[in-house]
């Protein structure tokens, strides 16, 4: 491990609580600022800075005219040198191996969200046709309703009671109401992503639920 002096160790000791604390971007305080934050003069900071990227173990760079700092260590020497902080580092496994979990889990969690928006934009087109539905059932359609409940009688239902009535002639208005507005056959859903009877229970659950 190469020796450094009394500033170097804290500048790399700074860096390295840093990357603990996920800090792990550029440091845009610049030397005054670091110098600041270590108790140093900012002359020693500037000095061992130079010293320090000629060991290839800090990486400059300028934005904006200040001049900004990140550790530049291999794996080996930056985790070696973590082992020494937190215990978090010293762990069996290897870090090899805890790249290639994180790695998993990074790609685990792409294919969710991948998931999760190709349901999002199916809900969006099913909430679509449900409003689409709801806004062009007519007053016609609530009379025509409400007549069959209360006038028609068939041999079918003549014994049946009121309450029974209504929940068959709710289903049958709202099979109705969806193939003529949405488009939707529900009894056979169409050669879409879209199934048309999911939509079709979506849109009518909670009244159905109501009503039993």
């Amino acid at each position: 491990m190469i020796k450094l002096t009394n500033v170097e160790q804290s500048i790399v000791y700074f860096f390295l609580w840093r990357i603990i604390n996920l800090e792990d971007d550029w440091f845009e305080g610049g030397i005054k600022n670091l110098a600041q934050k270590l108790g140093r003069h900012e002359k020693s900071i500037a000095n061992s800075i130079k010293s320090l990227e000629s060991k290839k173990m800090i990486a400059t760079s300028k934005i904006k005219n200040r001049v900004c700092l990140k550790l530049s260590l291999s794996d080996d020497e930056l985790y070696s040198r973590l082992a020494f902080i937190s215990d978090t580092f010293c762990a069996p496994i290897s870090i090899q191996d805890l790249k290639e979990d994180l790695e998993n889990e990074n790609k685990r969690l792409e294919e969710e969200i991948k998931k999760y928006d190709k349901l999002l934009s199916i809900q969006k087109e099913e909430d679509r046709i449900i409003e689409s539905v709801a806004k062009q059932i007519s007053r016609k359609d609530i009379e025509e309703l409400a007549n069959r409940i209360v006038v028609t009688r068939t041999y079918a239902n003549i014994n049946k009671t009121l309450d029974e009535i209504i929940r068959e002639e709710l289903e049958n208005f709202r099979a109705k109401m969806f193939s003529k507005y949405g488009n939707i056959d529900v009894n056979k859903p169409p050669e879409t992503k879209l199934d048309g009877s999911l939509i079709y229970d979506n849109f009518w659950l909670k009244d159905k639920e109501g009503v039993s």
